[in-house]
């Protein structure tokens, strides 16, 4: 399955900012950023799913 779009989310938007550049310099095209990250995804109101699990910590009791 080829990938199409690549979307970076941070709590900022500055880290986001850089990766989605990063991946831009290695080759991929369909880049985007949410500019403001989830601070400001939250302050608008727009709606938030979340995880039943901390998903770092999932992620270590899986390793």
């Amino acid at each position: 399955m080829a990938l199409k779009k690549l979307l970076f989310v941070c709590k900022g938007g500055t880290r986001s900012l850089a990766a989605s550049r990063q991946a831009l310099r290695a080759g991929f095209s369909s880049v985007y950023n949410l500019s403001g990250g989830m601070l400001k995804w939250n302050k608008r109101g727009f709606p938030v799913l979340r995880a039943r699990e901390n998903t770092r910590q999932a992620l270590q009791a899986r390793a």
